[in-house]
């Protein structure tokens, strides 16, 4: 059989697409020349030889699978990503592949239609989208468009120069600033509604809205992504009102049938034109250069390299089918659509041709693929693990890092189709089927949880539709292992920082750079009488006694200006506790500095005892000077006159008695004055109001 009559003759010479026929033995039956000679280093024959020994071992099921759903459904085409072996040991080229079941004119299956392409291509294009992101803000500042981007906390990020003009405001204002702070919700319009819908359930919202301040309709698309929302809108007046007079006009229908730019064709069995509209007649002109004639043949306003797949196209619609695909025609795209068209005894008789031309809606596609590509990779960017399940809990989609945490957990990535309890640790099941059950109720969970070795966050979101219908979970997974060791660490640090300052046997306060009080340890309760929760945000000059407070002020400022560093204030203040007693204080100072913010670090030492032992010291000091000086001087005078006599009694032995006599007597009251002036020493001692015993006491 010879299979390539079935094979568009653009397929049979592509240098994009591999075209394969297999027949229903799995062999190939046509391959055209791109296939062959890209593969030929794996055979220089391919018809007859088995497709498996082109395909890498681990995807013959895989294949094998989708050549089955081809034949148990031979209207759907089915995707597959399949390996090819490469030249390369351990290497392999990726490729994409549509199957359909190709049929013969009697629609029995004769083999499975193949069309592929390398996949690398796609990599390429993904990276040239990154370069193409760069040019994003670029071609979005230049575009007519009004366009503006919020970030997930509805900040403004971005704001192109022809949006300025219609927010009536510049772009510095805006910039940062919350978008409800200067468009508020208001129930009167629709966009408060419309952007949290996008956000919350990531879709496209595209509405029409009226701004009675502005007297202008807009037409407002908004886009969902991670960075935010992005919303581009225009102004849509004068669209909005024509299209309003002519829907309340009573010509309506024949103004849209005057009006409308579709062209339609009216084709027999016999491929004869029985009828044709007037935009059909014109684009034959513009086209073709002849304009259309009833009743005569259309092969005739057929360019050649269409010829095989319009009589493909029309055989399916005059057996009952409608088609609907995009064509391009000598550079201009239309919408074609084929109905079949009953009689009355609903047999087909003709089919309807309808080309509807969509180039403005082809390039605003392309835009709107490139700005998917863009949004993909930020997606793909991510560092989280992403994955959308249906209510069965069935993986439908996950980015590159879940397919990765997967591979890393469990040697495989996750594919699409499978559940997700199988990528889901055995002691976590239980939990995260609770999580999922609750999502399914409208529960959103955020879990933080370990495996022993490293710290997960799941958050397990419910996904609605247009209808606030549950139809999914979005199921995200971020390693938070780093930032939740940090965070024991610093809980540790903290502990540890706690206790240090607790076990102080000093007062121990914190102030900011302005002396009020920010925290106190228990010592401080336990000196002063008052609980943290009572001085937090004093200043401290309240313990201070009012008649030193200007004093101590000036110390403060002194200790400022020197650079704050460590220092006393001075060996003893005064300072006053909660029950209005005046203690004696020695004060440590030190700083430190916080976020450019300045804290001190004050250590107080109730020092009122050891202050009173020393008075009592001094004064006893100042006793025993008196008491010195009264020895020096007063008790000098007798003892002297004392010694004087005892010399005159030794050297004058053999004087007169009456002399000696004389001697005596001053000698004895010499010594009576000595005696006399020892008992006032004693006694002044004595009379002291410090007594050795409270020297002890204090001691």
């Amino acid at each position: 059989m010879d299979y390539s009559a079935y094979i568009p003759s653009w397929a049979q010479h592509s240098t994009t697409f591999y075209v394969v026929i297999i027949d229903l033995e799995g062999k190939y039956a046509y391959v055209n020349s791109y296939f062959e000679n890209r593969f030929s280093f794996l055979s220089p024959l391919f018809i007859g030889r088995h497709s498996l020994e082109s395909i890498h071992p681990e995807d013959h099921e895989k294949c094998q699978k989708a050549v089955a759903d081809c034949l148990a459904d031979p209207c759907q085409p089915i995707k597959v990503q399949l390996r090819k072996p490469s030249q390369k040991p351990q290497d392999f080229f990726m490729t994409e592949w549509e199957f359909s079941v190709l049929q013969n004119e009697v629609q029995q299956p004769i083999g499975i239609f193949c069309v592929g392409y390398d996949a690398t291509l796609v990599n390429k294009a993904n990276q040239q989208a990154q370069l193409f992101g760069q040019k994003v803000d670029t071609i979005l500042d230049e575009i007519s468009e009004w366009f503006f981007q919020l970030d997930p906390q509805w900040r403004f990020v971005k704001i192109n120069r022809a949006a300025e003009t219609i927010l009536l405001r510049p772009k510095q204002e805006l910039l940062g600033k919350l978008f409800w702070d200067f468009f508020p919700e208001d129930p009167a319009y629709q966009y408060p509604a419309h952007f949290r819908k996008a956000t919350q359930e990531g879709v496209t919202v595209v509405f029409e809205e009226y701004r009675h301040d502005l007297q202008q309709w807009f037409s407002t698309v908004a886009y969902p992504s991670v960075e935010g929302l992005s919303v581009f809108f225009r102004d849509i007046t004068q669209e909005h009102n024509n299209r309003q007079a002519l829907e309340n006009s009573e010509y309506k229908l024949q103004a849209i049938l005057d009006s409308t730019s579709d062209s339609n064709i009216l084709i027999s069995q016999d491929y004869t034109m029985l009828s044709f509209n007037k935009a059909a007649a014109s684009g034959a002109i513009e086209i073709f250069g002849k304009p259309l004639q009833q009743n005569a043949s259309v092969w005739d306003f057929v360019l050649d390299e269409d010829k095989e797949s319009f009589l493909y196209d029309t055989k399916l619609a005059f057996q009952g089918e409608s088609l609907i695909f995009d064509k391009q025609i000598k550079g201009i795209w239309f919408e074609f659509r084929y109905f079949p068209v009953y009689d009355n005894t609903q047999q087909i008789f003709a089919i309807s041709l309808n080309a509807t031309p969509i180039q403005e809606r082809k390039q605003a596609e392309e835009k709107i693929v490139e700005k998917e590509h863009m949004l993909r990779a930020i997606y793909h960017s991510t560092t989280e693990a992403s994955t959308f399940l249906d209510t069965q809990l069935i993986i439908r989609y996950s980015n590159q890092i879940a397919k990765d945490i997967t591979k890393q957990l469990f040697g495989r990535e996750a594919q699409i189709g499978e559940p997700i309890l199988d990528y889901i640790l055995p002691e976590f099941r239980a939990d995260f089927l609770k999580f999922c059950q609750e999502a399914l109720q409208g529960k959103r969970n955020i879990v933080e949880q370990t495996d022993g070795q490293e710290w997960w966050q799941f958050i397990i979101n419910p996904v609605y539709d247009e209808k606030q219908e549950i139809i999914g979970i979005a199921h995200n997974v971020q390693n938070i292992t780093a930032r939740k060791l940090q965070e024991i660490q610093l809980q540790e640090s903290e502990q540890v920082l706690q206790k240090t300052i607790e076990a102080i046997p000093h007062v121990f306060l914190i102030l900011d750079e302005n002396t009020y009080i920010q925290y106190t340890n228990y010592e401080f309760e336990k000196t002063f009488g008052y609980t943290l929760s009572e001085v937090y945000g004093k200043n401290i000059a309240f313990l201070i006694p009012e008649r030193f407070r200007e004093k101590h002020n000036a110390h403060y400022q002194s200790y400022l200006q020197n650079g704050g560093k460590s220092t006393r204030m001075g060996r003893f203040l005064a300072a006053k506790t909660k029950s209005g007693q005046e203690i004696v204080i020695e004060a440590s100072l030190n700083t430190f500095t916080v976020n450019e913010k300045k804290f001190i670090i004050v250590i107080l030492q109730d020092v009122t005892t050891i202050k009173k032992n020393q008075d009592t010291i001094l004064k006893q000091n100042e006793a025993l000077r008196n008491i010195a000086w009264q020895h020096s001087h007063e008790v000098r005078k007798p003892l002297a006159n004392i010694l004087g006599l005892c010399d005159l009694l030794e050297n004058y032995a053999e004087g007169k008695q009456e002399d000696q006599k004389l001697y005596v007597r001053l000698m004895l009251q010499a010594a009576n004055d000595l005696d006399k002036l020892i008992r006032q020493i004693v006694q002044k001692s004595n009379d002291s109001e410090y007594y050795q015993e409270d020297w002890e006491t204090t001691t």
